[in-house]
C-alpha cells in the first residue's frame, strides 16, 4: 500500500468514526501544506500555465477556477492542476484536491495565494491516471471575502 493510500485510508477511517460520533457531520479533508505536496508527487508548475479545460467554477467577482490537464516539462504523462484567473485580487486562493477513492477522502494540495491583482495562479500538478476511475481530481478556490467553491463532479 502506497503512502498516499495509507493516508487516505486513515482519513476515511477517521471520518467514518467522527461522523458516527457526531451524527453524520461532514469531516474536513486531509490538507497537505505546499511543501507536503511534493511528498505526494505533485510537481511545481508556472503560475500562468495553461492546459485543456476539463471543468470550471465561477467564484464571483469576475474570477474563476479551472481544472486543467496538460503535459508538464520534465515529467512524463498528463498532469491535472487548478488555475485561478480573471479579475483576481491579491490574497485569492487556489488549490487542487486529489483522491484515489473516487472522492471518498482526499488530499488537498495548497492553497496557493494570488500574489497581485489581476494575476493568475496555479496549484501544483499531479499525474493523471486514465486507467483507474477511482483516481480523481477537482479544482477549488476562494476569493478574498468569499466562500470556497470547487469544480463538481470530480474528474
Amino acid at each position: 500500500m502506497s503512502s498516499i493510500d495509507r493516508v487516505l485510508s486513515r482519513t476515511a477511517a477517521a471520518g467514518i468514526i467522527t461522523a458516527g460520533m457526531l451524527g453524520g457531520i461532514a469531516v474536513a479533508p486531509a490538507q497537505a501544506t505546499i511543501q507536503d505536496c511534493t511528498t505526494y508527487n505533485f510537481v511545481s508548475i508556472p503560475y500562468n500555465k495553461s492546459g485543456s479545460q476539463k471543468d470550471t467554477v465561477d467564484l464571483g467577482g469576475g474570477r474563476r477556477v479551472q481544472l486543467l490537464v496538460s503535459t508538464v516539462s520534465g515529467a512524463s504523462g498528463d498532469h491535472g492542476f487548478a488555475k485561478i484567473s480573471g479579475s483576481t485580487k491579491r490574497g485569492d486562493l487556489v488549490w487542487m484536491d486529489w483522491s484515489t477513492t473516487s472522492g471518498n477522502g482526499h488530499i488537498q494540495c495548497g492553497p496557493f495565494t494570488v500574489q497581485g491583482d489581476g494575476l493568475p495562479n496555479t496549484s501544483a500538478a499531479k499525474k493523471v491516471n486514465y486507467n483507474d476511475s477511482r483516481y480523481v481530481f477537482r479544482a477549488c478556490g476562494r476569493i478574498v471575502g468569499g466562500e470556497t467553491r470547487c469544480t463538481s463532479p470530480w474528474w
